[in-house]
């Protein structure tokens, strides 16, 4: 199992799908930097409409298909907290300051969310999605027989009875690359483009803020090792934690950073950790922390800057 730290993975990318032994191969997705998460109140449906934030969607007998009885909650993705565009410009309509409404309700297997992805005003026909480590869904906006440009998963947390909704927005591609280094297999459909392990299995653990740089906190870091560590032990799975970063030093291995990642190591010994010395250099103080830190595995470019 490899953990990708990182802007987190899309799980739309064909060669993420499965492993060259048929199995699953993004087994998760999670965000941990904060950026997708949708406060979300109750709303009462009028007829077969409800107003979310002042949204008013249609349709909702497909959301009284799901629960006759509710509560119902619903919620805004805001595209300008997203980032710049146009990646943020989740429905493609050429502006990204919209304000996309959710609507989220228990179904008989758990919470689902819905959203009017086609844009017509409507929930109706629209598609329930899971939690992504339970079902593997995910969904995008784009009209009626197009392709979403980005992949959103849910994550789903609960508090005194009631949903937290967690979205997981990769709309930065250097997770998704990195993963597909590591363990691509058929990717796009052509036999044998692999990664370096196409047998390996994934987790997608989204760590980095795009809408403040892509800054990546201690926080987010120890949260997503810490999920990483024992979504491996509940399966007996052996880890590698993958850090594709590197932030400048003046001192090696005095980071804050670097003693987190020692730490960690140090309590989990058989736990490999592989961090990227970073885009500087070669020099002195050019290997970039966490790379710095004195138990993980640190790797280098092979070429000149200038290639």
């Amino acid at each position: 199992l490899i953990a990708i730290l990182d802007t987190g993975v899309d799980p739309g990318v064909p060669g993420l799908r499965t492993t060259s032994t048929g199995d699953p191969k993004l087994v998760d997705v999670r965000d941990f930097s904060g950026e997708g998460a949708v406060p979300l109140t109750r709303v009462t449906p009028r007829g077969d409409s409800v107003a979310v934030a002042g949204r008013v969607l249609r349709g909702f007998g497909r959301v009284v298909s799901l629960n006759t009885s509710g509560p119902y909650y619903g919620g805004i993705l805001h595209e300008a907290a997203l980032g710049k565009p146009p990646a943020s410009d989740l429905d493609a309509d050429g502006h990204a300051a919209d304000s996309l409404p959710l609507v989220v309700v228990r179904a008989t297997d758990g919470w689902v969310v819905l959203a009017d992805t086609d844009g017509d005003g409507s929930l109706a026909g629209e598609r329930a999605v899971r939690e992504y480590r339970v079902a593997r869904e995910f969904f995008g906006w784009a009209p009626r027989g197009r392709t979403p440009r980005a992949n959103l998963a849910a994550n789903f947390g609960e508090i005194g009875g009631a949903p937290v909704l967690d979205l997981v927005v990769a709309l930065d591609a250097h997770g998704t690359h990195v993963a597909g280094i590591a363990a691509a297999h058929d990717l796009y459909g052509v036999s044998g483009f692999d990664g370096v392990a196409p047998g390996a299995q994934l987790l997608g653990l989204k760590i980095s803020d795009r809408a403040n740089g892509s800054v990546s906190g201690r926080g987010s870091i120890l949260a997503a090792m810490d999920y990483a560590i024992r979504h491996a032990a509940a399966r007996r799975q052996p880890l590698v934690l993958n850090l594709s970063f590197g932030v400048g030093n003046e001192r090696e291995g005095d980071a804050r950073i670097d003693l987190l990642v020692d730490s960690v190591l140090a309590e989990h010994p058989g736990l490999s950790l592989v961090v990227s010395a970073g885009n500087d250099g070669p020099g002195l103080s050019t290997v970039g922390f966490p790379g710095s830190a004195t138990r993980a595995i640190s790797v280098g470019a092979t070429v000149p800057a200038a290639f």
